[in-house]
């Protein structure tokens, strides 16, 4: 299966060096590409991660492969693929197949000692030996902390931030869920925020609805540009340990500097997607007691992420989102429901809150719908300023604030 790194990696330099094959077929292409960028979302995004790692981003004369990467919710992964019985489409998870090869060190762009096997590596290792490092962007959710322990990207498996290398990004989406959604799509399932949606038998409360395809679309012009030589590449925006933007959680929310929404549905127990140090050198993999340090992002009063990209639906939000969904009982009560998510909306009006909801209305954040759009359309220019969405998306954002402003339930606010 390892073999698939090859051919990706052949395939490639064929098209971007040479003139023709061995048998002297001509390359279509020849002489035309002047960059290439690799991108790929959950499993092939980990794989790109390993592709990186195993060197591959060399080819055999020694040249650069890809100029850019953009791994999309691959979080701290690898894959399960050059292994002998390997299965990449598996994945290790909080309650299911959670020894799943291709989560050990190393997690991190960054090349560094790890506090539990004493290896020294790194993402970058091999390809800043062989001067073939490629540009990268990450992107990850909620999702990835949770259950990928996308925190081991930028920490050092003890619980400290490290610096990053220079030729990598890292974008956290605060409150998407795992694989950006389209906004057409969100608003078609749930055209009133304002309205909940029901959950289902096995987890209580409904996923969350927060469209990014913007972004990820955003993202990848920049680092074209950056590849290019083009281009300024955007800052990173990710979570860290020293700002109090991510920490490790417990069973309290208040680890998490998060409000207690228990009594409104939306439970937490800290649960999340636990990694020891495993021998993968046998299968099954052989767990040992050495636990590596993983945090979550941490959350404002409302329920939301404090860091992070904000796309519209987080930064004029109408629900609290999390990166988790707890099972219900009859379905391993208290266990992550895989790698979904949780929308809780806010009341609507202050008067009919529950009493229980700490969280403000959507009356004190906004006052009416009119104050919801100005907010709305303020938070899609900002990002537009910032490059984090292009000119075109914003138009479609600004019609859907707009089309949820008109809405029958929402219409009622602040009266």
């Amino acid at each position: 299966m390892g073999l698939g790194f090859l051919g990706v990696r052949d395939l490639i330099s064929f098209l971007r060096y040479e003139t023709q094959d061995k048998a002297g077929n001509a390359n279509p292409v020849a002489g035309r590409i002047k960059t290439t960028l690799a991108t790929g979302i959950s499993q092939s995004g980990r794989y790109l991660r390993d592709f990186l790692w195993m060197g591959f981003n060399a080819d055999r004369q020694v040249r650069t492969v890809f100029d850019g990467m953009l791994p999309l919710v691959g979080g701290s992964r690898k894959t399960y693929t050059n292994y002998r019985w390997s299965k990449p489409g598996d994945y290790s998870r909080q309650h299911e197949t959670h020894y799943t090869p291709g989560d050990q060190f190393p997690f991190a762009y960054s090349t560094i000692t790890d506090p539990l096997s004493g290896k020294t590596d790194g993402l970058m290792k091999k390809c800043t030996e062989l001067n073939t490092c490629p540009k990268v962007f990450q992107y990850d959710s909620p999702i990835e902390f949770g259950g990928a322990r996308a925190s081991l990207v930028s920490t050092d498996g003890a619980g400290k931030d490290l610096d990053i290398p220079a030729n990598v990004r890292l974008f956290y989406s605060a409150g998407t869920s795992h694989g950006p959604q389209q906004l057409a799509n969100n608003a078609k399932n749930q055209p009133d925020y304002s309205v909940e949606r029901a959950g289902n038998a096995v987890a209580s409360m409904p996923g969350a609805l927060n469209a990014s395809t913007a972004l990820y679309r955003a993202l990848l012009s920049n680092l074209e540009g950056w590849a290019k030589g083009t281009g300024t590449p955007l800052a990173s925006n990710w979570p860290e340990v020293s700002d109090g933007t991510m920490a490790v959680p417990t069973s309290n929310p208040q680890s998490l500097t998060a409000p207690d929404l228990s009594a409104l549905g939306l439970g937490f127990n800290g649960v999340y997607n636990t990694l020891t140090l495993n021998d993968e050198s046998v299968i099954p993999s052989l767990p040992s007691s050495k636990m590596y340090v993983v945090h979550l992002p941490t959350s404002d009063s409302q329920g939301n992420s404090k860091s992070g990209v904000k796309m519209p639906d987080s930064a004029v939000p109408l629900a609290t989102f999390v990166g988790y969904s707890i099972r219900n009982a009859g379905y391993v009560q208290g266990d992550q429901n895989g790698l979904s998510s949780s929308q809780s909306g806010f009341a609507l009006n202050t008067a009919n809150k529950n009493a229980k909801d700490p969280r403000k209305s959507v009356q004190e954040l906004y006052t009416n719908p009119a104050g919801y759009v100005v907010k709305w359309n303020a938070a899609v220019d900002a990002l537009v300023a910032e490059k984090l969405m292009l000119p075109d998306d914003a138009v479609l954002y600004k019609n859907r604030g707009l089309m949820q402003s008109v809405q029958a339930n929402f219409a009622k606010l602040g009266q």
